[in-house]
């Protein structure tokens, strides 16, 4: 029921808008959203008077981010005059590989923060505690949504974790160079092409895409090879990477060549050619200056645009469509999990839950641009804004569907560190897209080969 609960979240949203569709994950038997310092940092240091000190290390971090939680920690500190919550908050770019370092050496950690690529891992590796009988008793299990019950189950059936909330990807456009312009928005590939190449002009320094080159470059191409390959042809919603159950991949198709073609004519035509370089901070920050003019982000880039940009310069739109006429694209999603190391596990899920309560987690999902997880979150004002319309369509027409690349494989954490650096020589001419094609095809047959059918 996790591969299709696409349909039921459209019935949920018919009044108020929820996210859907979640990757796979199974228990075996043994993105660079914003800069940090690049350093851990602590925000409470641990008390030593014999009271009880919760530790909890979180993934995407940034300074507002982090300040919030610590908000939300100071009040839960205090109505516990014996709790004191330490935050710890490594520097995003290798946050993930601090936890697994943190947990693998024993440290005494309560909560840490789960992504949707590291959630496999962390199940597989027995670092988190099945929060059933948690959930069981708390107050506000009955207005979790749809989307947030599947993706807490998605391993075993067995809630490892609590989401915090759901990011989708969408096209952002800077309405005011658009109307200067005079240009209408873009519902094809081809037509966002077409439209950022006419907006470019390098002598003036003006661009019509802001390209991300690292942390994800190859996530953009996903999302052209998708809409020109057609959902109906995907094994299986996910399994992204494959179109039938005996492990053809999608890189044999010629769609898909054609799709990478017109990945790169969008960054040799309309991109700054440094912004092969560039992750988040990079992309957005381009077209908040005004140096590029579309962009492809997940919603958490919203509260940015809302502090940064006047309501008359941006605007948020669906994603296009290619030949094939539907649209496939990811629905991360991220959230808290209590470890097996935690030394005071019944303390630490009470201040996880607080986190999650439908007061807390609307003004996190607010403040950070992800989709919140209570049904009744949706009544807020700030969720019925027309920025947020676009994931209301999402999850309401039938042409949009949510689909993974193949995140359930061991094999995609290999892939994951290794793509971009061969995207990075294809869209610089040092090898061509059949080389391209002939690599991707390679990884994913030899993984299906050693791993098998995980669908």
């Amino acid at each position: 029921y996790i591969m299709k609960i696409k349909k039921t979240l459209a019935v949920l949203l018919s009044a108020a808008m929820l996210a859907g569709g979640l990757s796979g994950c199974s228990k075996p038997a043994a993105d660079n959203k914003a800069d940090s310092a690049n350093t851990a940092k602590d925000t409470e240091a641990p008390k030593t008077d014999g009271g009880i000190t919760i530790t909890m290390v979180e993934s995407l971090t940034s300074p507002e981010r982090t300040k919030l939680l610590r908000s939300m920690a100071d009040k839960y500190e205090a109505d516990h005059s014996d709790v004191k919550i330490n935050i710890i908050s490594p520097a995003q770019e290798s946050a993930d590989a601090k936890i697994a370092q943190m947990m693998q050496g024993g440290e005494k950690i309560d909560i840490i923060e789960i992504r949707d690529h590291t959630l496999r891992t962390y199940v597989t590796n027995n670092w988190l505690v099945n929060m059933q009988p948690y959930i069981d008793n708390w107050d506000e299990k009955d207005t979790l949504s749809g989307a947030a019950e599947a993706a807490m189950r998605i391993c075993d059936g067995l809630p490892y974790y609590m989401p915090f909330g759901f990011y989708e990807r969408a096209v952002f456009i800077r309405e005011d160079i658009f109307k200067e312009a005079g240009l209408e928005y873009p519902t094809t590939w081809r037509e966002l092409i077409d439209r950022a190449a006419q907006l470019t002009d390098p002598a003036s320094s003006k661009y019509g895409f802001s390209f991300r080159g690292v942390n994800g470059c190859y996530e953009n191409a996903n999302l052209m090879i998708y809409a020109a390959v057609g959902y109906d042809k995907l094994a299986d919603d996910n399994a992204g990477y494959f179109i039938d159950d005996n492990g053809t991949t999608i890189f044999t198709l010629p769609e898909t060549r054609q799709a990478l073609l017109d990945f790169k004519e969008l960054f040799q035509k309309a991109s700054p050619a440094d912004s092969i370089a560039w992750g988040f901070s990079e992309q957005v920050q381009g077209f908040i200056s005004g140096t590029a003019a579309i962009l492809l982000q997940d919603s958490d880039a919203v509260p940015t645009m809302t502090s940064d940009l006047s309501d008359d310069q941006w605007d948020v739109i669906p994603l296009p469509t290619g030949d094939a006429g539907s649209v496939c694209l990811p629905n991360g999603y991220g959230g808290w999990g209590l470890t097996t190391l935690s030394e005071h596990p019944d303390q630490a899920a009470d201040f996880l839950l607080f986190l999650s309560k439908e007061e807390n987690n609307t003004v996190f999902a607010a403040q950070n641009g992800t989709l919140p997880v209570h049904t009744t979150a949706f009544e807020s004002e700030y969720f019925k804004g027309d920025e947020y319309q676009t994931y209301l369509t999402y999850a309401e027409d039938d042409n949009y569907h949510f689909v993974y690349p193949c995140m359930m494989y061991e094999s995609y954490a290999t892939y994951k560190s290794q793509v971009d650096e061969v995207f990075q020589k294809y869209l610089s001419d040092e090898v061509t897209v059949d080389d391209l094609l002939t690599w991707l095809d390679g990884f994913w047959t030899e993984a299906f080969k050693t791993e098998g059918k995980l669908w």
